[in-house]
C-alpha cells in the first residue's frame, strides 16, 4: 500500500517542487488517518488521542495552505458520517468543543498577528484573492475544462490509474446498508473512496484548476489499490469478473503506449525558451529508449501473466516497471533538466554574490524566478515589464548609481534601453548586467 502511494508521477514530481502542496497533502493525510483510526476503535481508552490528532493536523493544514485545509477534511468526515447515518452518533464522541479549542490555538494566533500586521490586504490577498476567488473565478489563468482532473489522475496515478475506476465500482455506493451492517474497522475501503471522491468533485467544481491540487487524493488512491491488490493475493481462488479483466486489459494497453510513447517523446520537448537544447540532450543521454525498453518489458510481461491466469501478479510487474523507470529514466531526466533550468541560474547568483557592490539593488526582468532569492541570498526585485525597470528600481533606491539585472537578453537590452550597461556573466539563456541609472 505504501509503495503504490508513494510510487506515482503526481507524488514523486510535487514532491521535489519547492511549493506547499505536498506538506497540506501530508498533514490533509494524516488528519484523515488520526480520525479513522479513532473511528475504528469505539471505547478505546486510545480513541480520544486520535481524534485530538485530527484536529492538530487539520490545524497544520491551514497554517500551511489556509482554510483548505480546514475544509476538505470536515467535508470528507461530513459525507462520511451522513453516508453511514453516524452524524449524531459521531458528534457525540469526536469530542468537537475540546478539538476546536485544539484547532484554535494553533492555528488562530498566526493569523491574529500576521492580519495585525498587514491589515485588510492580507485579508484581500489570502482569503479573498487565493481561497474564494480560486474555487470561483480564474486566477492566474488556470483554466482547465472541467475533464481536467480525470487526465490529471489518469497521468498522475500511473501505472496503477487504470484499476482506480474498478476500485470505484466495487464500493457499491449505491448499497449503503451493506456499509452500515459492517462493523467500522471494515470501513476503511469505503472512508478512502469518499476521501478520494469529496476532493475529486470539489477540485472539479472548482474555477481555477491546477494538477497540485488533487494531491490530497493520491493517498486515499493509493488506500484503495493497497486494498484492492491485498483482496486479489490473498484469495485463495480470485473470482474472474469482467470489471477486473477489463482494468488488466487497459493496464497492458497502458504500459505499451508507455513504451511507444517514451520512444517519440524528446519531439514533445521543444518549445521552453529557457531550455531549447533539451530534445536533443535527452536523445543523445539514451535515456527514452531505455524507458521504451523498461515499459516494452512490462508490457510483454503483463500480458504473459494474463495468459497464464496470473493476472494477480500484475501488481508486481507495475511496481517493477516503474521503479526502473524511476531510476534510469525519471532521475536522469531530472538531473539534465536541472543543469539546463536551474544551473544557470545558480552560477548568476553566485554571480551576483560576487559583483554586487554595497547598497546596489538587484532586479530580475520578465517571468519571475523565485529561486534566485534563495540562492543569491539578497533582495530581487521582480518586474514583469521591462521598459519600467529601471523607473521601478530609482523609485525604490533613490540613492543607488547602479544595478544589476537579470533576465533574458532581449529583456535585458530592453530594461538597459540607451543607459551604459556592462555584461558581467551570460550562464545558459540568462545574462547579467550591471546598468546605470
Amino acid at each position: 500500500l505504501s509503495a503504490i502511494a508513494a510510487l506515482n508521477p503526481e507524488t514523486i514530481v510535487w514532491a521535489r517542487i519547492g511549493v506547499s502542496d505536498m506538506l497540506l497533502s501530508a498533514c490533509i493525510g494524516a488528519a484523515l488517518l488520526s480520525f479513522f483510526i479513532a473511528y475504528a476503535q469505539p471505547g478505546s481508552p486510545q480513541q480520544g488521542r486520535w481524534y485530538l490528532a485530527f484536529y492538530l493536523f487539520m490545524a497544520l493544514a491551514v497554517l500551511d495552505k489556509g482554510p483548505v485545509g480546514a475544509v476538505l477534511p470536515g467535508l470528507i468526515v461530513i459525507a462520511f458520517a451522513v453516508y453511514l447515518g453516524k452524524v449524531r452518533e459521531l458528534l457525540q464522541e469526536i469530542r468537537l468543543l475540546r478539538g476546536s479549542l485544539l484547532f484554535a490555538l494553533i492555528a488562530v494566533p498566526w493569523f491574529v498577528l500576521v492580519i495585525l500586521a498587514n491589515g485588510r490586504a492580507y485579508i484581500d490577498s489570502f482569503f479573498g484573492y487565493h481561497n474564494i476567488e480560486r474555487f470561483t473565478e480564474v486566477v492566474n489563468g488556470h483554466a482547465a475544462p472541467w475533464y481536467f482532473y480525470f487526465l490529471v489522475v489518469a497521468v498522475g496515478f500511473l501505472p496503477w490509474s487504470p484499476f482506480l475506476p474498478y476500485a470505484l465500482v466495487q464500493l457499491r455506493l449505491w448499497r449503503p446498508a451493506r456499509w452500515r451492517r459492517l462493523p467500522r474497522h471494515q470501513h476503511l475501503k469505503l472512508f478512502a473512496g469518499i476521501w478520494f471522491l469529496t476532493i475529486f468533485v470539489f477540485f472539479t467544481v472548482a474555477v481555477t484548476k491546477l494538477p497540485s491540487y488533487v494531491l490530497p487524493l493520491m493517498p486515499a488512491a493509493g488506500i484503495l489499490m493497497g486494498l484492492l491488490w491485498s483482496q486479489r493475493l490473498t484469495a485463495s481462488s480470485p473470482k474472474a469478473d469482467w470489471g477486473f479483466g477489463l482494468s488488466v486489459g487497459l493496464n497492458i494497453l497502458l504500459l505499451g503506449a508507455l513504451a511507444l510513447a517514451s520512444l517519440y517523446s524528446p519531439n514533445w520537448m521543444s518549445g521552453d525558451p529557457v531550455m531549447p537544447t533539451l530534445p536533443a540532450e535527452v536523445r543523445r543521454s539514451g535515456i527514452m529508449t531505455l524507458s521504451a525498453a523498461i515499459w516494452g518489458m512490462a508490457a510483454i510481461a503483463a500480458l504473459a501473466l494474463l495468459l497464464t491466469r496470473r493476472a494477480r501478479w500484475l501488481w508486481g510487474v507495475n511496481l517493477a516497471a516503474f521503479v526502473a523507470f524511476v531510476i534510469f529514466t525519471m532521475m536522469p531526466a531530472y538531473a539534465i533538466a536541472d543543469s539546463l533550468r536551474q544551473q544557470p541560474l545558480r552560477e548568476i547568483a553566485t554571480a551576483i554574490a560576487q559583483q554586487q557592490r554595497p547598497g546596489e539593488p538587484a532586479a530580475m526582468v520578465g517571468f519571475m524566478k523565485p529561486s534566485l532569492v534563495f540562492y543569491s541570498r539578497t533582495p530581487i526585485l521582480y518586474q514583469g515589464n521591462p521598459q519600467a525597470v529601471a523607473d521601478s528600481l530609482q523609485t525604490a533606491y533613490p540613492d543607488s548609481a547602479s544595478a544589476l539585472i537579470v533576465g533574458h537578453p532581449a529583456e535585458v537590452a530592453a530594461a538597459s534601453g540607451d543607459r551604459a550597461a556592462e555584461l558581467l556573466v551570460q550562464a545558459g539563456t540568462y545574462q547579467l548586467v550591471r546598468v546605470s541609472l
